[in-house]
């Protein structure tokens, strides 16, 4: 897993917005860089926060729905 996270940055981008945090993923994007934010690192943010709202908001829905079927509510 180490190795897909370093092979590609879209993985790593993807794979960590959704099971780790928006900072998490900037940092590890940075590649052990220890200045200040630049642009790219603000929109690594901003896009990480917004594809993990995304999913996690699909899944809840998914999970709530599956679960109204499963007893019966509507």
């Amino acid at each position: 897993m180490i190795w897909l996270l370093n092979k590609n940055d879209i993985f790593a981008f993807v794979t960590l917005s959704v099971w780790q945090d928006s900072f998490i993923t900037t940092i590890f994007l940075r590649h052990g860089k220890f200045d200040k934010l630049d642009k790219r690192d603000y929109i690594v943010f901003v896009s990480s926060t917004i594809l993990s709202c995304l999913v996690w908001g699909i899944l809840m829905q998914v999970v709530i729905t599956a679960i109204r079927g499963f007893l019966g509510i509507l």
